[in-house]
């Protein structure tokens, strides 16, 4: 290869290989803002010192807390905890390949019924619960033809996905029953050197419903930017900041590729009737030295004074505003999970960053 082929194939690297502002325009009608008109702080209530390993994520349900286990040492994902008797009073769904067990899990209430989102096979799965205690309960399943970072129920026939892969819109409208599959969400400009994978990869959100109005929120996990879409998936409103910082990313072979630029977003999201709870971090990785066992590569670190919960209300969907920040003794490589319920945050539990 001559110097000329190798200064071409420079300039090209280095157009495609960091995004900026002028490579990926989500929509035309953000709205930046730096500044809350409160802030507070949290004042967090343990539960338990034993109840779950390593929770990912939590839902109320009457008088009981549906938890979901990360703990990959753990026999089963969820496990129903009794805020009454203040104890785990039955667990479900084994982890596994085999028939009747499920790879990963991610969870979403509808109603009384718990849906159960399985990546690694591509299905979802509906939970009765009130009919918990039933052992003998054949659970409702649905095979999906795509993959979803994210997924969350509009009803019992309607799921709607984030971040299908192989198809450049942002929100997926899937027809359980019967496979049909709708598409919403343009995104503005993207730059037709970056591969589609890489891309969506890089603009992957946290995806929720409204219990009531049912729309749509997305809440990215590269950039501080929230979507809120109505039921039918037209973009009403969206909001940039509190840093207004873009996606940066380097396009891998199957999807993005972190760089020391890459900052993290949203990483964990609840809504209710009338708010939106956004968990912040806002941070830039970090390469782990190994000093922690089996830890390598490049990772996130969530510092005390860096992670913020960003609180926005349905009311007015975009005006309210408020902030609280999450302290923590330990500034090492930890996420947090924050669980809220009836629109308080209850509890929260460190989790070790994939």
């Amino acid at each position: 290869m001559n110097m000329k082929n190798i200064i071409i194939l420079s300039l090209i690297l280095l157009c495609v290989g960091c995004s900026s502002r002028e490579d990926i325009k989500l929509n035309d009608i953000q709205v930046e803002f730096t500044d809350f008109a409160e802030t507070d702080s949290l004042l967090f209530v343990s539960l338990s010192d034993k109840v779950i390993e390593e929770p990912s994520e939590m839902g109320l349900w009457n008088n009981s807390l549906i938890i979901n286990d990360f703990n990959r040492s753990g026999d089963n994902f969820i496990s129903f905890y009794s805020l009454e008797k203040n104890e785990i009073i039955e667990t479900r769904m084994n982890k596994g390949m085999g028939p009747g067990e499920m790879s990963s899990c991610n969870i979403h209430i509808s109603g009384d019924n718990l849906w159960l989102y399985d990546m690694g096979k591509s299905k979802i799965l509906c939970f009765p619960l009130l009919e918990i205690s039933n052992d003998r309960l054949k659970l409702l399943q649905y095979e999906l033809s795509r993959y979803y970072y994210d997924v969350a129920m509009l009803n019992d026939t309607i799921m709607v996905g984030s971040n299908d892969l192989s198809i450049d819109k942002k929100i997926s409208f899937v027809n359980i029953k019967n496979g049909d599959i709708r598409y919403s969400g343009e995104y503005s400009y993207v730059n037709t050197n970056i591969p589609m994978s890489a891309f969506i990869d890089a603009c992957s959100s946290y995806i929720e419903v409204n219990p009531k109005t049912k729309d749509i929120l997305l809440a990215y996990r590269y950039t501080d930017v929230i979507e809120i879409y109505d039921c039918e998936g037209n973009l009403k409103n969206s909001v940039h900041g509190p840093d207004c910082f873009d996606i940066k990313f380097q396009p891998g072979s199957s999807g993005m590729r972190k760089t020391k630029e890459t900052r993290k977003a949203f990483v964990n999201t609840y809504v209710t009737e009338k708010h939106i709870y956004l968990l912040y971090s806002g941070c830039t990785p970090v390469f782990f030295s190994g000093r922690q066992p089996g830890r390598s590569g490049l990772g996130f670190v969530i510092a005390a004074t860096a992670t913020v919960m960003l609180h926005f209300a349905y009311s007015s969907w975009i005006a309210e505003l408020g902030l609280s920040v999450v302290d923590s003794e330990d500034s090492g490589a930890v996420t947090f999970t924050v669980f809220a319920v009836h629109e308080t945050v209850i509890s929260i539990r460190p989790q070790q960053v994939p």
